[in-house]
């Protein structure tokens, strides 16, 4: 189901949220909220292709080189449709706004701009700086990702990023306080990452399959009241279990 409806059992406020967004928001916060630990220098890339020739291994492929000759890379990526094109020839071109982050101390000059020209094969590469990665900056992309009929037409995710550990997809308050909670427990931060995360909740694995929540974030007054595939759906009231 994409959209949920909840309500604040406090003051009856009903609220209808995107999941996609949502899904989408979490990648977000788990790339910026790991630049806070580990700051990088980062370069916004613009793949774009001569005539749309999609295919997934054209983008993996370029994604792989990179993480093989930079090794500690981190990055997120959003697709787009080239408007200007579109309405001026009447083709729709994907392009991808990709922002990389690459670690402290690794050289980047002339060198590093044709060899990653040379990466991408389907078009033009476009290599700028990107100062401290905002929220506001990221989801301006994502957000128009998410109106875009791409994901029905070629099978292709809007939003993706490279592998950033669950417990720092969450907002930066909600991090902190399971920071705190953990340092009381003399766990550093490093350790966070040998818990499973899920939906806040940090959950301690044993051998024999157990599992023990050895962290839970705090309780909202929200909770869900319905789903649907639609707005409409949500209108009408459809409604399923947690």
């Amino acid at each position: 189901m994409r959209y949920i409806k909840i309500r604040n059992e406090e003051n009856g406020q009903e609220v209808a949220i995107d999941t996609y967004l949502a899904r989408y928001k979490r990648l977000a916060y788990g790339f910026q909220n790991s630049l806070r630990f580990e700051k990088r220098f980062l370069k916004h890339i613009v793949l774009t292709q001569t005539v749309e020739s999609y295919n997934p291994k054209m983008v993996n492929n370029f994604f792989n080189k990179m993480r093989r000759f930079y090794k500690d890379v981190i990055y997120i990526w959003t697709i787009e449709i080239q408007e200007e094109r579109a309405e001026k020839y009447g083709d729709s071109v994907i392009h991808w706004h990709i922002i990389f982050g690459f670690k402290k101390g690794t050289p980047f000059g002339r060198e590093d701009v044709l060899r990653i020209q040379q990466y991408w094969k389907y078009g033009n590469v476009d290599i700028s700086p990107a100062g401290m990665c905002r929220m506001s900056y990221l989801m301006k992309y994502i957000s128009k990702a998410l109106g875009s009929y791409l994901e029905s037409v070629y099978q292709i995710r809007r939003i993706g990023s490279s592998r950033i550990a669950g417990w720092l997809r969450q907002t930066w308050s909600a991090l902190t306080n399971a920071i705190t909670y953990f340092a009381r427990c003399n766990v550093p931060i490093e350790g966070l990452g040998d818990f499973w995360w899920s939906r806040g909740n940090a959950w301690a694995k044993f051998d024999y399959g157990e599992k023990i929540c050895v962290y839970r974030k705090a309780k909202t007054p929200w909770f869900k009241i319905c789903s649907g595939n639609t707005i409409k759906d949500l209108e009408m009231g459809y409604s399923s279990p947690f």
